[in-house]
C-alpha cells in the first residue's frame, strides 16, 4: 500500500484560527465529515455562503459516486454514504458515467421518500459534529459539571454555542429551516489558498480509502474519473512527497 505524505502546514491567517481546519478532519470512524466539507467547499468556491443542507448532502453523495460505482472501494464498514449511492444506482437507475453535477441536481429534485429519508439522516450528526473543534472546551466543561452528560447532549451544546457564533466558526447553523451560512471570514480564507486546502483535501481522501481498502493496488487513481483524474492528483500531490510502504 502506497501512503502519500502531506508536507504543507495550512497557511496561516489573520482572519481566522486556521488550526480548526486540521482539527476538524484530524480524526474520523467514517467519512462524513470529510464529504461533507469538501461539499461546503466546492459551494464556496461558486461564490455561495448560504448553502442548504440538501445540497450539501448531494455534493457528499455525488462526490463519492465514482470510487464506489465503479471500483466498488469500501467507505468503511459502518459508513452509509454508500448504501445511499447503491440505492441511487440500483433502484432509481442513475446511470453509473452520470455527471457529478447531474447527480446533485437529481438529488436535490427527487421525490422519492426514501432517499430523501436517507439525505436527512446525514444532517442529524454531520453538521454540528463537523464544527465541534470550535466548541470542545464548552463540551468538557459540561461533561465535567455535568453528572448526567451523555453524547446525546453535545449537539445541543453546540448548536447553542454556535448561534452566537458569527465570526468565529466555519460556519452558523439555522437547523430548523435546514441551511448553513458560512462565515466571511472562512469563506475569504477558503477563497484565497484554494490550491492548498484542495490539495490537504484530497491527501485526506486518499488517505482514508487506503485505509479501508489496504489490498486495492493503486486507490488515488480511482477516486475521480478520467477527466478529472489529472487535475485533482496535481493538486494533491503538490504537497505529497515520495511515498510511504506499508
Amino acid at each position: 500500500m502506497v501512503e502519500y505524505l502531506f508536507t504543507q502546514e495550512l497557511p496561516k491567517s489573520e482572519i481566522v484560527e486556521s488550526g480548526y481546519l486540521e482539527s476538524m478532519l484530524d480524526n474520523f470512524a467514517t467519512s462524513y465529515k470529510l464529504f461533507w466539507f469538501k461539499g461546503i467547499f466546492a459551494e464556496v468556491m461558486k461564490g455561495k455562503q448560504v448553502l442548504e443542507y440538501n445540497l450539501v448532502v448531494a455534493r457528499m453523495i455525488a462526490s463519492a459516486w465514482y470510487p464506489v460505482v465503479f471500483y466498488n472501494l469500501s467507505l468503511g464498514n459502518s459508513d452509509k454514504l454508500a448504501d445511499a449511492i447503491w440505492y441511487l444506482h440500483d433502484e432509481l437507475h442513475i446511470n453509473r458515467e452520470e455527471s457529478e453535477a447531474k447527480i446533485v441536481k437529481f438529488i436535490i429534485e427527487c421525490k422519492d421518500k426514501k432517499l430523501q429519508k436517507m439525505v436527512r439522516k446525514f444532517t442529524d450528526f454531520v453538521p454540528f459534529r463537523l464544527i465541534r473543534p470550535f466548541y470542545q472546551r464548552e463540551i468538557e466543561y459540561e461533561r465535567k459539571h455535568d453528572m448526567t452528560f451523555c453524547d446525546g447532549k453535545v449537539n445541543l451544546i453546540i448548536e447553542n454555542c454556535n448561534k452566537k457564533d458569527l465570526n468565529n466558526a466555519l460556519y452558523i447553523m439555522d437547523r430548523i429551516n435546514g441551511v448553513l451560512t458560512v462565515s466571511n471570514g472562512w469563506s475569504n480564507y477558503i477563497k484565497a489558498n484554494t490550491s492548498v486546502i484542495d490539495g490537504w483535501l484530497n491527501y485526506k481522501l486518499i488517505k482514508y480509502m487506503q485505509q479501508r481498502n489496504p489490498n486495492v493496488p493503486a486507490v488515488p487513481f480511482k477516486l475521480y474519473p478520467p477527466m478529472d483524474k489529472d487535475r485533482n492528483l496535481s493538486e494533491a500531490t503538490m504537497f505529497c512527497f515520495g511515498s510511504k510502504y506499508n
